[in-house]
């Protein structure tokens, strides 16, 4: 199932013409470390 991040959390990826502060929920990540090229077949 797709999730729609900009129709469910509107008020962090809205538009707005004047800037404003937003408290941001904690959010995870996935991150991958390695060494070389990402371009390489080694990463295909």
């Amino acid at each position: 199932m797709k999730y729609e991040w900009r129709k469910n959390e509107r008020e962090l990826y809205a538009t707005v013409k004047k800037p404003l502060i937003l408290t941001v929920p904690a959010q995870k990540f996935i991150s991958l470390s390695g060494v070389g090229d990402p371009n390489s077949p080694e990463f295909a």
